[in-house]
């Protein structure tokens, strides 16, 4: 009876351990500006490593992009996004939970994109991070 009574506590552990290591812990803010005098900037993200696609976004001269990335308990959470403007394109990484956890401020990863590059916003100063090739 003993026996049995383990084996149900380990199927039970094994079935909600994984469960509550992949829920959401808190939300992350990313906000990505166009700040080309005259490009049209365009944007697909995906955040989560694949999980939640944002979607194919064309930011005029001056628009933002706003979107969310779920953080997960004992997990990396990762939002990455195809960017291009004129004949420039990139693939990179908007949001790294290891990375910008102390390089963003207030739960917010804010980027200014212009013709120049890609600027995080660290301590209220915008740092490139990419310059397009």
């Amino acid at each position: 009876m003993a026996a049995k009574k383990m084996l149900l506590v380990f199927v039970v552990m094994n079935t909600i351990i994984p469960i509550a290591f992949t829920l959401t812990l808190y939300d992350w803010q990313i906000l990505i500006r166009n700040e080309s005098r005259n490009q049209n900037l365009t944007t697909h993200c995906i955040t989560n490593n694949g999980g939640e696609d944002v979607g194919i976004h064309t930011l005029q001269p001056t628009w933002k992009e706003f979107f969310v990335c779920h953080v997960l308990v004992k997990k990396r959470s990762l939002a990455s996004c195809d960017m291009s403007m004129g004949n420039s394109h990139v693939h990179f990484d908007v949001y790294d939970s290891d990375r910008d956890s102390k390089r963003c401020s207030g739960k917010t990863c804010i980027w200014d994109v212009n013709d120049d590059g890609l600027f995080l916003e660290i301590n209220g100063q915008r740092v490139l991070q990419y310059r397009w090739s």
